[in-house]
């Protein structure tokens, strides 16, 4: 696998930034209504951000050969997270369409 090119890496740098701050704007929208939101939601509501701190992190992994031991479980773990939350928010909706409100 070949490392990261610098414009690469400005590229996701820029685009976690700008996830972290409309992620942190949305979660500071639903954190003002948070116990009136359904679980989904509230589920949903943390994934832009969690994305962004992956997206973030790109110095640490732009060489992949090189991260070992337990920097590539972490690096990992961060990519998994938001699908993760995504994936369990779709389920909550459809699995428990009682509870959305």
């Amino acid at each position: 696998m070949s490392p990261i090119s610098q414009k690469t890496r400005d590229n996701i740098f820029r685009a976690g930034v700008a996830l972290l701050i409309g992620g942190g704007a949305l979660a500071l929208w639903a954190y003002q209504d948070f116990d009136k939101l359904p679980n989904y939601l509230r589920i949903a509501s943390l994934i832009p951000v969690m994305s962004s701190y992956a997206m973030l992190q790109v110095d640490q992994y732009r060489d992949w050969a090189s991260v070992q031991g337990i920097d590539r479980v972490h690096a990992i773990g961060a990519l998994l997270a938001p699908p993760l939350l995504l994936i369990g928010s779709l389920i909550w909706l459809f699995a428990a369409p009682d509870a959305h409100a």
